[in-house]
């Protein structure tokens, strides 16, 4: 049996993946490495799902959720911490609306039987692993330049993950 590898995620429009782009390109200038994601795969992970036999459950739990479009802004960088580089990612603003959207989901997965990671919910876009600063690098610097864009959620998306001749895709499930 071939498993998908599945997670359900907010999109972003081109121009806010553009902007998102523009950081991220300051952010591979003030590096000494690390793996950028794609500006394509740039999303926000509402629930990972993992390693699942079909995509009829979890899509059915993605298109029962119901919802009134709301706004998302940026926050600030952020770093997991890791011992081969860290996990660079941008955090969103806390939102009542996201917090409430991300706990809809959990039940309608839960309802259809779709297991899924239950870790904290901590609302970021990864923009770079194993990533490893510069000498004279600030995230302050970073901070002080983040577009003060409201992003607005609409819609949510259940999303596909694989690797296309060794370039990670992540292509949306209708």
């Amino acid at each position: 049996m071939i498993y998908l590898r599945l997670f359900t995620a907010i999109n972003f429009s081109s121009n806010i993946k553009e902007a998102i782009y523009d950081i991220t390109d300051i952010l591979r200038q003030m590096s000494q490495r690390g793996n950028f994601t794609l500006r394509e795969n740039y999303h926000l992970t509402l629930a990972f799902i993992g390693e699942y036999p079909s995509h009829y459950a979890p899509l059915r739990a993605v298109n029962s959720v119901q919802f009134e479009p709301f706004s998302l802004e940026f926050d600030k960088l952020g770093f997991f911490k890791s011992r081969d580089g860290d996990i660079c990612y941008l955090a969103f603003k806390q939102s009542q609306e996201l917090t409430a959207l991300r706990l809809e989901l959990c039940r309608a997965l839960t309802e259809q039987g779709v297991d899924f990671d239950k870790k904290e919910f901590k609302p970021h876009l990864t923009l770079a692993r194993r990533f490893i600063s510069a000498q004279g690098f600030s995230a302050d610097r970073v901070n002080a330049i983040l577009p003060q864009k409201e992003i607005l959620v609409d819609a949510i998306s259940l999303m596909k993950s694989e690797r296309i001749n060794g370039v990670l895709k992540y292509t949306e499930i209708r």
